[in-house]
């Protein structure tokens, strides 16, 4: 399926993570640590809506 617009997100950080770590989730962890701790450094709030393109790309405008 071909996506044709931008789509709308929402930030959602009670997401379940894997119970077996992989290579991936090993290496997620290392370039981005604590991810929670990062968005509230960021400044990032619960809940907020963030735009996807039709390419598959953040919009970070």
């Amino acid at each position: 399926m071909s996506i044709t617009g931008w789509r709308v997100h929402f930030i959602r950080r009670d997401l379940a993570w894997p119970r077996e770590v992989s290579p991936f989730i090993r290496e997620f962890s290392a370039l981005f640590g604590d991810l929670d701790q990062r968005l509230d450094d960021l400044g990032v709030s619960e809940g907020q809506p963030f735009l996807i393109s039709p390419a598959g790309e953040y919009d970070v405008a």
